[in-house]
């Protein structure tokens, strides 16, 4: 939480020090509803209140109750909007705060981009053969030289379940 924070202050002061500079920009808001100011995100589906989408962007980190949390189906996705298109260069994951039957980690997940939201591009597949560890990050550098408006990841569970405790994006 802290951390997040003081990347983003530092990208920040940096994008307005050197605007000439192209900086990439840690820039998704700390969400307390389904959009924030220009960030717009979505879901597939929940398992039930308390366990909403946008908790993956709160930028808290600490208790099992405080993630995006699935339903029991195949092909769980979580969906950001952006106010323009951007170029996503990372994406961190941070698994559920729990015992392990319960973190719901997801195996892999493919990120694709759009700027329609009906028309998908598969921009690249990760996989994560240790993210059934309790509140673990996992940072992927994204490389693609397309801007999207709309980014989603969509997850392969290893179970039925998948739960996002944390999901922070990097782009310019």
């Amino acid at each position: 939480f802290i951390l997040n924070y003081s990347i983003m202050w530092i990208v920040q002061w940096l994008m307005m020090s050197y605007p000439d500079t192209i900086v990439p920009a840690l820039l998704t808001p700390a969400m307390t509803s389904g959009s924030q100011d220009w960030f717009i995100v979505t879901q597939s589906t929940i398992l039930h209140a308390g366990y909403e989408w946008w908790k993956a962007f709160d930028q808290i980190i600490g208790t099992a109750a405080d993630c995006w949390h699935s339903n029991n189906s195949a092909g769980n996705w979580l969906q950001v909007q952006l106010p323009e298109a951007k170029i996503i260069t990372n994406i961190t994951l941070r698994t559920r705060d729990d015992i392990p039957m319960y973190i719901r980690w997801w195996s892999s997940y493919v990120l694709a981009g759009s700027n329609d939201w009906t028309n998908w591009t598969t921009i690249d597949t990760f996989y994560d053969s240790t993210a059934g560890q309790s509140n673990t990050e996992f940072s992927h550098d994204v490389s693609s030289d397309t801007a999207y408006l709309y980014y989603r990841m969509t997850f392969t569970q290893n179970g039925s379940y998948c739960a996002v405790s944390e999901c922070t994006l990097l782009w310019y």
